[in-house]
């Protein structure tokens, strides 16, 4: 029986990632989430060395920080809150060379839906369970 082909992260990888600066705010992330529609945002410095991650979980939580009566008081409230003040640190990473599928089980255990792909110290995309998903459904020798 052949062997299945496998994967690696940069064939499977979005490249063309939203970042988010330590500087911007609730509202800028709650924003670029909405826009893109995704899960998560990495947080990248001047020369996009990842230094957190902000999830929508985490827009979510920040909002509700404190208990205000609403979520658009909690919102309003926090809106201008640096990102960098309240972010996540990133929990892992993926290089492009490794195989999707292991990424993907690591996100699994991990309970994380995106995680930033990093060459030589740097953001180069991030990866989302979705793609892995989407790469199972184009690819037929990945099809069950």
């Amino acid at each position: 029986m052949a062997e299945a082909p496998s994967l690696t992260v940069q064939q499977v990888m979005r490249v063309h990632v939203p970042t988010l600066h330590p500087d911007c705010t609730l509202r800028d992330a709650l924003d670029k989430i909405y826009l893109y529609q995704v899960t998560a945002l990495p947080v990248v410095d001047d020369d996009r060395v990842v230094v957190g991650i902000v999830s929508r979980s985490d827009v979510l939580l920040h909002a509700l920080e404190g208990g205000p009566a609403s979520l658009a008081e909690g919102a309003a409230a926090h809106s201008e809150d640096r990102i960098g003040d309240w972010m996540s640190p990133v929990s892992m990473c993926a290089e492009p060379e490794d195989l999707a599928s292991d990424v993907g089980l690591r996100m699994l255990a991990a309970a994380a839906e995106t995680v930033p792909v990093i060459s030589e110290g740097r953001l180069v995309g991030t990866l989302c369970l979705l793609d892995i998903l989407q790469a199972m459904l184009t690819e037929p020798s990945l099809r069950p």
